[in-house]
């Protein structure tokens, strides 16, 4: 460890296997939270390197819980987090919609540590219970399509390293690595990232880790598609990466104001009864379009006002108390 630590605080990069035995360490806390904070503090100085995030991901995912993956095809949707804009819970929503429509979605989540409200607030906001076994959320991917998964509940180390992160109130190589660890493995996913030069790193790393699909995106600082300005797109596929730009007229939208978007609060309620500002609900459609694409269904003007109209008749509402209500039901 001592060689690890002299490179980066030189501000060298580590190689993969000195990223793995930092992170294997920080794992099994045989390194203090000075020795962590420092770490993942001078790694985020020099920029993290592909080789170091791959690092980090292997390391935890060789340590992670148990989950049944299933053999059909099934999808997360998720994002680094960290872009500071402390919006309503975009991948979220989408995962509930998507699911709604009929696909299989197993959502990776957390509680908030960079932003305001993580995929796990919402949830627990929604009366939706996380905090359950790798076979009752199995259960629930197969027969309500969803799951969510609770990173604490698969990787012990995030519980001693939370509050490290909360006390930074920076982003760190945590927030690049957490959309990499679904435990349960999914071959298709849709990662948003809070900065463009991540974008191909993402996108190498998911082919190194042989996903099916992936689309990463990334919009003016936003880990999500949005409707102002271009998405820029990465996209692995069977192997092959390819990179391009979306704009909302391709979603059949037009181009809104960031300004209209950041003077909107207290949203999310309307949203989940489909009757929110059409920016919201158009945004939460051209997400999941996007979700849409990864299983195949290619034409993503098709798909976003397919789901704008599932939307806007409550599908979010009825799902979300389809799934609180489950365990009272059984």
């Amino acid at each position: 460890m001592k060689k690890i630590f002299e490179k980066l605080y030189k501000l060298k990069n580590l190689n993969f296997l000195e990223s793995y035995k930092l992170f294997k360490n920080i794992y099994y806390k045989n390194i203090n939270n000075s020795e962590i904070t420092s770490a993942i503090v001078l790694m985020k100085s020099k920029k993290e390197t592909l080789y170091e995030i791959l690092g980090a991901v292997k390391s935890f995912l060789k340590r992670k819980k148990n989950f049944d993956s299933p053999k059909y095809l099934f999808s997360d949707i998720t994002g680094t987090g960290g872009d500071y804009k402390n919006g309503i819970n975009i991948s979220t929503i989408s995962a509930i919609v998507a699911a709604s429509a009929g696909f299989k979605i197993a959502k990776h989540c957390n509680y908030n540590i960079t932003g305001k409200f993580g995929s796990a607030n919402f949830l627990k906001k929604n009366k939706i219970n996380i905090n359950i076994s790798s076979e009752e959320s199995r259960k629930n991917l197969d027969d309500l399509n969803i799951c969510f998964l609770l990173s604490p509940l698969y990787y012990n180390s995030f519980k001693h390293v939370k509050n490290i992160r909360r006390n930074l109130k920076i982003r760190t190589i945590f927030n690049l690595i957490g959309p990499l660890l679904n435990p349960s493995r999914p071959p298709l996913s849709v990662i948003g990232v809070y900065h463009l030069r991540l974008l191909p790193i993402i996108t190498k790393i998911c082919k190194i880790l042989k996903y099916k699909r992936v689309i990463s995106v990334h919009s003016n600082n936003y880990d999500e598609v949005t409707l102002y300005g271009p998405t820029y797109v990465s996209e692995l596929n069977e192997g092959k990466i390819k990179k391009y730009k979306i704009y909302p007229e391709d979603f059949g939208f037009k181009t809104y104001n960031e300004k209209k978007i950041l003077k909107i609060k207290n949203c999310t309620k309307n949203i989940i009864e489909g009757i929110g500002d059409n920016i919201y609900l158009e945004t939460i459609s051209a997400n999941v379009s996007i979700i849409l694409k990864t299983f195949g269904e290619e034409n993503i003007k098709y798909n976003a006002n397919y789901i704008l109209k599932l939307i806007k008749k409550g599908v979010i509402k009825k799902f979300i108390e389809k799934i609180s209500n489950r365990k009272k039901n059984e």
